[in-house]
């Protein structure tokens, strides 16, 4: 629990620095007579497109989430699927990996 604090405390570290430069970077632009409107909207294109690329990543950590915190499949259980029991030797937060017995 110690260590979700710690990155969540870094996380939002991180978020209000960025936020910080990008409204220092703002200000800057405007002082300098730059038009400003334009580099958002190009800025607001670029971030749907990284919003969309990135929509499967994260759907998958999310999933991986709860197949890790509700404890859905460990290591060493054994998982029928058609005619093959596979046996989970690694559960990491986006990837499940199967070994076969038959």
């Amino acid at each position: 629990m110690l260590v979700d604090k710690r990155l969540s405390l870094v996380c939002l570290k991180i978020f209000l620095t960025i936020s910080l430069y990008f409204f220092l970077i703002y200000c800057i632009l405007s002082i300098l007579g730059l038009p400003v409107s334009s580099l958002l909207a190009g800025a607001g294109i670029a971030g749907v497109a990284i919003g969309m690329g990135a929509q499967g990543f994260l759907s998958d950590v999310i999933n991986g989430f709860f197949i890790l915190f509700e404890r859905q499949l460990d290591v060493g259980d054994e998982v029928i699927f058609d005619q093959w029991v596979l046996l989970p030797y690694q559960v990491k937060l986006s990837v499940l990996e199967f070994g076969r017995l038959n």
